[in-house]
């Protein structure tokens, strides 16, 4: 409260960085938007407020916390009848989520990505034949940051 307020809002990255007065819209206003991204986890703001006469009042420090990819379905294994499709699908959590499928034909070899409709989705559909009996599934969530999450490995049984 006070005559004439006004306002200027600053960040700084961590506790012993200077702090950098915001210049992005909203910064001379009572409340300012901030985005919200890996780059900007951890950062503190805060806000100068100065009255006519030149007195200033400032805000807490306040800390914006990014929370980064998190799996909160894992994929099913699938049973299929040789001929049908088998779909699995990943839930996630975090800002800007991409998908990643991929595939391997057994424990032992290597992760392959997938490339057929639905490999940048959260459900993929696969062909159940001989050739992918005991194939292993996996998702790999990336967040806006970079940042990756993978899904627990699941099996699709053709019977």
């Amino acid at each position: 409260t006070g005559v004439g307020l006004t306002y200027q809002w600053r960040f700084r990255n961590n506790k012993d960085s200077a702090w950098i007065n915001c210049t992005w819209t909203g910064y001379n206003t009572d409340t300012i938007v901030a985005s919200a991204t890996a780059a900007t986890n951890g950062r503190q703001y805060q806000c100068v407020v100065t009255d006519a006469g030149g007195n200033k009042a400032y805000s807490r420090d306040v800390t914006l916390t990014v929370k980064a990819v998190s799996i909160t379905q894992h994929p099913a294994a699938v049973t299929a009848a040789p001929g049908t499709t088998a779909t699995f699908t990943v839930k996630a959590t975090g800002v800007g989520l991409t998908y990643q499928w991929r595939f391997r034909n057994n424990k032992d070899s290597a992760w392959i990505n997938c490339t057929w409709t639905g490999y940048n989705t959260d459900t993929i559909a696969a062909s159940a034949t001989a050739a992918t009996n005991g194939r292993q599934y996996q998702c790999v969530v990336t967040d806006a940051g970079g940042n990756k999450a993978y899904s627990r490995d699941v099996t699709l049984t053709v019977k």
